[in-house]
């Protein structure tokens, strides 16, 4: 279903005004289908915007995700919990980012913000 999935995001995109968000969510999935270059178009889009105006680094920790460059997803998941993204409580239910689930990395996360405790790792699948 990524077809239709790029499909959506698309649309969301569109209406949303090209919001910050639903790009990174276009991202991912363009990169996740093999589409790197239209990744890589929305990730300097982003980068540009980001000069201008607030863009949250969870937005390029998706892109980075589905790209397959987990040392960068989470050098902007850091910052967005530097900068208390409101983004952040949806690590785990993201279903974009559930191949950062393993990752210690993400424990180490979760542990700063208070919820590796509360059983997210062990109700979530992947």
């Amino acid at each position: 279903m990524r077809k239709e999935a790029i499909r959506t995001f698309k649309k969301a995109v569109t209406y949303s005004c090209r919001g910050s968000l639903y790009l990174a969510a276009l991202g991912h999935a363009y990169a996740a289908t093999g589409h790197r270059g239209e990744a890589l178009q929305i990730l300097r889009e982003l980068t540009k915007r980001a000069r201008e105006q607030y863009v949250s680094p969870y937005a390029f920790s998706l892109v980075h995700t589905g790209m397959g460059n987990k040392d960068q997803a989470f050098a902007w998941l850091d910052r967005a919990y530097e900068e208390r993204a409101s983004t952040l409580p949806f690590l785990m239910t993201n279903p974009t980012l559930a191949s950062l689930r393993s990752d210690p990395r993400l424990h180490a996360l979760l542990r700063h913000m208070g919820l590796e405790d509360d059983g997210f790792l062990g109700n979530v699948t992947a």
